[in-house]
């Protein structure tokens, strides 16, 4: 139980470390970093780091209570495939998606766009298959595996 736990504090963990990253991909694209100069490069790229560590804590903080949840559902009806995961992600992100939206001033610019929101949903889908794959196809007891009935034939 306590093994199972830890992989779970684990996994989202690691989850919201890929989805931060996913996140910062879509304001330093790859394409970009690949074109500055070596030096600049090395720059820019402990910059995304950075940015990704501040961005993985903003998502756990907003996602915990949601993930606590569709955690605890999985572990008790022992949902193993990744699709559960993967839309309770997506879900998850559009709700973080609608909160900052939600949040704007009047007269400021606004994040309402198709590049912010993909931004949200692919972060939302990879933060749940990377929890998927450390955790939730792991998820609820393990099956009792009982020795078969073994019947004498008749003589």
């Amino acid at each position: 139980m306590l093994l199972r736990l830890l992989r779970i504090v684990l996994a989202f963990a690691l989850g919201c470390f890929a989805a931060s990253v996913t996140m910062v991909l879509f304001v330093f694209t790859p394409l970009e970093i690949l074109g500055l100069p070596p030096d600049v490069r090395a720059d820019r790229l402990a910059k995304a780091t950075e940015l990704a560590s501040f961005v993985a804590v903003q998502i756990a903080v907003f996602s915990v209570p949601f993930v606590l949840v569709v955690v605890a559902v999985g572990e008790m009806l022992r949902r193993r495939g990744w699709s559960y995961y993967v839309l309770s992600g997506l879900l998850i992100a559009g709700l973080g998606f609608y909160a900052q939206r939600t949040a704007e001033q009047v007269g400021q610019p606004t994040i309402a766009n198709n590049y912010a929101l993909t931004a949200f949903l692919a972060a939302g889908f990879v933060g749940a298959l990377v929890y998927w794959l450390c955790a939730g196809r792991f998820a609820g007891p393990r099956p009792r595996i009982t020795a078969p009935v073994v019947t004498p034939a008749p003589d």
